[in-house]
């Protein structure tokens, strides 16, 4: 399909007056469509769309870098369990059944600024 041409600025209309805004929404309003909209002002129908349609909602953006091994809820459970009880990282995979390395525990735990770790005094 061959590209459009842009219009030169001297053929394209004016933009929307206030007028001509309140007309759009007053005909919208009365459940008017929007190609009947465009009829009616000799706008094209994708401006009358544009005007009359309500913003779209901002989107969520992808955080930069690799997705996170463990799920919120699955980093919820192992802070719950290292609370609750004297566990090391090793330990904890295994109970709690997890599919990611010791080492992702231990730095997800040190990430949680509420846990003080000590390290085991040597006899």
């Amino acid at each position: 399909m061959p590209r459009k041409k842009k219009l030169r600025p001297s053929l394209k209309k004016p933009r929307l007056n206030e007028h001509e805004r309140g007309r759009n929404q007053g005909l919208h309003a009365a459940g008017v469509s929007a190609r009947d909209i465009a009829v009616l002002t000799e706008r094209s129908r994708d401006t009358v769309v544009r005007f009359v349609a309500p913003p779209l909602p901002p989107t969520k953006l992808k955080r930069p870098g690799p997705s996170t091994t463990l799920t919120i809820r699955e980093t919820r459970r192992l802070v719950r369990e290292v609370s609750e009880g004297n566990l090391w990282a090793a330990k904890l995979k295994a109970e709690v059944k997890l599919s990611v390395s010791v080492h992702t525990i231990q730095r997800t735990l040190s990430r949680v600024d509420r846990l003080v770790f000590s390290s085991p005094s040597r006899i």
